[in-house]
């Protein structure tokens, strides 16, 4: 397996690939500076390393949100936790949870979700109170899009 890394200006939107086969060879394998229009969401779920820094955009269809559910909670819990210390108090909830992970102050993920009906919306109650708590409070750590086709 690879990762191929392009690098981009401000204009133009860095991606990793994972090399595995099909599409993603095919990205892996092409020059940096094709132009493509992405309709994903394609692989595996999210390899976001530990300090990762900057603004994480993820274009979700469907059940691919349940890739990310994980990741919402912890922030979420982790924002809660923070929010406390802020105001003297302890709100940890899980046992002596760190939060240590995603603690670079730059750190945003933003979600950009589709469906096909209202029925078919999975996980989004999550993504939406996650985003409204960082509004509410002016954090930049998340923001949630949704869109859906009905």
């Amino acid at each position: 397996l690879g990762y191929q890394s392009f690098k981009t200006s401000k204009d133009f939107l860095e991606i990793f690939v994972k090399k595995q086969k099909n599409f993603s060879k095919f990205l892996y394998e092409c020059n940096p500076q094709s132009q493509f229009e992405v309709k994903g969401p394609f692989g595996p779920g999210i390899m976001l390393k530990p300090h990762a820094r900057g603004k994480h955009i993820a274009f979700l269809f469907g059940n691919a949100t349940q890739s990310f559910v994980d990741l919402a909670g912890y922030l979420l819990r982790k924002i809660i936790y923070k929010l406390g210390q802020s105001n003297g108090k302890n709100y940890q909830m899980f046992g002596e949870e760190t939060f240590n992970y995603l603690d670079d102050p730059s750190f945003k993920m933003i979600i950009c979700s589709s469906f096909k009906s209202h029925s078919t919306k999975i996980g989004t109650f999550l993504f939406t109170e996650l985003a409204k708590i960082c509004q509410e409070n002016s954090l930049p750590t998340f923001e949630y899009y949704e869109r859906v086709s009905e």
